[in-house]
């Protein structure tokens, strides 16, 4: 009876968590953390519409939490920022997908991790991950800029 009682009181706990955590303490413990992105994606020097971009929160044990999507506009221009509320740091994915000289429905993807230090405490970034203007035809990564320098 008595290990049955711990099993679901560690349920309990671990469910209502989210699955971030195993204490009581740590379910009071999350904090809001979030980031962007930003940028311009070309196809042979002109915008490229549709580009999917994807932000995520990468977890080690479970799948990734999709935190938000946007598309490129028409001139190729993006602009989304995703949060999430967790105890431990974020580790922040943005997954790009385009049909940039491609055939049929072959698509490329792009990942990239944004570097902790432009993750911001609370609802809202402080600061963007700039990738700046992009050409898809001749990338095969992005980096985050600031002032014209990778992050």
């Amino acid at each position: 009876m008595l290990p049955t009682l711990y099993c679901s009181l560690f349920l309990i706990l671990f469910l209502s968590s989210g699955g971030d955590g195993f204490s009581l303490t740590s379910l009071l413990n999350k904090k809001e953390q979030s980031y962007g992105v930003k940028g311009t994606f070309l196809c042979d020097g002109k915008g490229i519409e549709d580009v999917k971009v994807n932000l995520y929160d990468k977890d080690k044990f479970s799948m990734n939490d999709l935190l938000n999507r946007q598309n490129s506009d028409y001139k190729g221009r993006f602009s989304l920022y995703g949060s999430k509320k967790i105890i431990f740091d974020v580790v922040a994915l943005v997954k790009i997908e385009h049909r940039c000289n491609t055939k049929g429905k072959d698509v490329k993807k792009i990942e990239l991790t944004i570097p902790q230090k432009l993750i911001s405490e609370g609802g809202v970034p402080k600061t963007f991950c700039d990738i700046g203007t992009v050409d898809l035809a001749k990338a095969s990564s992005v980096s985050c800029l600031t002032n014209g320098t990778i992050v």
